[in-house]
């Protein structure tokens, strides 16, 4: 996770997965915020056989790090985070983002929420916090991970990148 100079980060939330998140907790070897099972800068490796939720599970994280646990429809939209995703094998499918996007919104917010051209702009507008870049060898992936702070700076100097995701890091591997 980037941070600036002078700038207060705020704390990380929870995964929005409780059984996760209790999992974290228990096998923490630091000290977690009440907020979260996990800290600023860490990194979580998921591998397990094709088709077992990784994908899923990504796009709950993403969701998890944008989405405000307090969002209501009488407030304005914030946008002060931003998520960024390396798609290395052409897999992301921002439908099924969007899907998970709207059913955090539809099950975690107020009743007043669940117009469904409200969820709709609601969800539109965290589509946009997310950034997707597909580099094609490793090479890109790691030239594109070198340019990243200067390319943030650049494009969103107010905003803080909350998620960094590889999928797949293996991409390249064979």
């Amino acid at each position: 996770r980037m941070l600036r100079k002078n700038k207060i980060a705020s704390p990380p939330g929870s995964t929005g997965i409780s059984a996760l998140d209790m999992h974290l907790l228990s096998t923490a070897s630091h000290s977690p915020s009440f907020l979260s099972s996990l800290r600023r800068g860490d990194v979580i490796e998921v591998q397990a056989s094709s088709a077992s939720g990784k994908s899923h599970l990504l796009y709950n994280f993403i969701a998890a790090c944008l989405l405000p646990p307090d969002l209501d429809d009488r407030i304005s939209l914030p946008s002060n985070k931003i998520a960024v995703v390396y798609d290395t094998d052409g897999a992301f499918d921002v439908r099924r983002l969007t899907l998970v996007l709207r059913r955090r919104l539809e099950s975690n917010h107020q009743q007043s929420m669940r117009d469904s051209n409200t969820i709709s702009s609601i969800a539109l507008h965290f589509l946009s916090l997310i950034h997707i870049f597909r580099p094609s060898s490793s090479f890109q992936l790691a030239a594109n991970l070198r340019a990243l702070p200067a390319w943030h700076a650049s494009n969103f100097p107010t905003a803080e990148i909350s998620l960094i995701a590889i999928d797949s890091i293996s991409a390249y591997y064979w």
